[in-house]
């Protein structure tokens, strides 16, 4: 018993030993210092450590570093929508470093965006002058501006858009795109040989250009180099498409670009994916232009517009216009295709009519050939038999007052317009329709191009509260007004 009680408190005071060791060494230590001194340079090290940092916050920090920071900082606004933040923090750039030209750049947008266009625009003038280089990005900006000007340009304009176009295309990154506009400028000036190099220049950078480049060599007569042009386009964007199948956009060029080599399957099939994958009116539109073109292989326009196709593909044809304007109503390349009957001899009229009939007769595309037999007996003068064949389509599910007033529109604004045809066609769509805005403004339109402006005023004053783009109505509405009054007056 005594050896484990003597046992026991050794093992304790070891323990306490341990644990107030580290109290024994400090001990050890202040007692080897005098207080006094101790005190004294306890303040001494805090008084450092405070001036030190005093130092080092007050430190000069270098003009690239500080602005770096800045410019970060209004990057970083901009991708918030933060304008008048980022135009604070350009500002501080700018006076950092005055000679920093994408500084200078992007105060001049955010200027220009801030509404002050005046130092915004003399700022780009300083960054692209006229005569010398200076920063590619505000050449391209000054271009945009030339261009977009709605003004006749004048010569020494056109100079300083080619300048600042040439001064642009030196950057990477607006290489493509400046020459492509280099393109535009030599295809208005007539010199289609060159406007044809630089779109050639510019597909090489970016092959989405190619939508200029394919056009302008067909219309030189260079059917291969055109072939090859939109072959490679098309490889490039069905690239795009099956790395990203929700690219409506590439998509929709691929499809372009099969169509123009004639691979009509592989390009619907592409759309109908898109159609799946991501629906829209985009897709649709494609796809109503896909059918515009199939009809076109089909009943192949002539010269002395006679019918070229036989009964077959006349009638496959009208199934793909059919369809083209079941997906886009307002397609005007199809519609386009309507109207032609009008330019057509009675004795072809004829000829088509027997032909919508057979077509009639085996159920092909009935909604589209009740339609055109409409329009046929509409220029023949049967208003009575016209009406029967329009309501057919309709009930069979045509928009055929829609149909009916876009191509009343067309053949009204064609550059042989038969304005009695086409009041004739968009009185027939009002009756179906009676009251619709966008039919009572073709309607509008029509009267006061026949002169007759009263009616117009009427028509137009009632649709003009529904339209979604009125401007040009409204304009019209102030004419008809003067005209009737001889003076302008204030519209209803």
């Amino acid at each position: 018993m005594t050896n484990e009680v003597t046992e026991g408190l050794t093992n304790w005071e070891a323990g306490a030993a341990i644990l107030l060791a580290p109290f024994r060494w400090i001990g050890i230590w202040l007692s080897s210092r005098h207080w006094v001194a101790f005190w004294f340079g306890l303040p001494t090290i805090l008084f450092l450590l405070f001036f030190l940092t005093f130092l080092r916050l007050g430190a000069t920090v270098p003009k690239t570093e500080l602005a770096a920071m800045y410019k970060q900082l209004a990057t970083d606004a901009v991708a918030e929508e933060q304008d008048e933040a980022s135009f604070r923090w350009l500002q501080k750039v700018s006076q950092l470093t005055p000679d920093d030209g994408e500084t200078m750049y992007m105060l001049a947008q955010s200027m220009l965006k801030q509404g002050d266009n005046a130092l915004g625009i003399d700022l780009l003038k300083r960054l692209a002058p006229r005569n010398d280089s200076g920063y590619p990005q505000a050449h391209f900006l000054s271009a945009v501006g030339i261009l977009e000007s709605k003004e006749q340009l004048s010569g020494a304009q056109i100079d300083e858009l080619r300048h600042h176009l040439i001064e642009a295309s030196k950057e990477n990154n607006l290489r493509a795109e400046a020459t492509a506009y280099l393109g535009d400028l030599a295809m208005r000036e007539g010199n289609v040989q060159e406007a044809a190099k630089f779109y050639s220049d510019a597909t090489n950078e970016n092959k989405y250009w190619s939508i200029m480049l394919v056009p302008t060599l067909l219309s030189m007569g260079k059917k291969d180099e055109a072939f090859a042009a939109a072959e490679e386009a098309r490889e490039f964007f069905r690239g795009i498409t099956e790395a990203d199948p929700k690219n409506t956009e590439a998509r929709i060029e691929w499809s372009r670009y099969a169509i123009a080599i004639g691979k009509f399957g592989e390009a619907e099939a592409a759309l109908r994916a898109g159609q799946k994958l991501m629906p829209g009116e985009e897709i649709d539109k494609a796809l109503s232009m896909l059918f515009v073109n199939r009809f076109d292989q089909k009943v192949p326009a002539t010269a002395n517009r006679e019918i070229a196709s036989s009964q077959d593909d006349f009638e496959e044809g009208l199934q793909y216009l059919e369809e083209a304007l079941r997906l886009d109503p307002d397609n005007a390349a199809a519609l386009s295709r309507l109207p032609a009957l009008a330019e057509l001899s009675p004795g072809l009229r004829s000829e088509v009519k027997q032909r919508l009939q057979r077509a009639l007769d085996k159920q092909q595309a009935t909604s589209i050939v009740h339609f055109g037999i409409g329009v046929i007996e509409s220029l023949d003068g049967n208003p009575d038999a016209a009406k029967l064949h329009f309501e057919v389509a309709s009930a069979q599910g045509l928009q055929t007052a829609q149909l009916m007033n876009n191509l009343a529109w067309s053949i009204a604004y064609s550059e042989m317009p038969r304005l009695e045809t086409a009041l004739e066609l968009v009185n027939r769509a009002l009756v179906m329709q009676p009251g619709r805005p966008e039919i009572l403004d073709t309607r509008g339109h029509i009267f006061a191009k026949m002169g007759r402006h009263t009616e117009a005023i009427a028509d137009l004053e009632r649709a003009l509260p529904n339209l979604a783009q009125p401007d040009a109505s409204r304009k019209l509405l102030r004419d008809c007004y003067e005209a009737v009054t001889g003076k302008a007056a204030q519209p209803k």
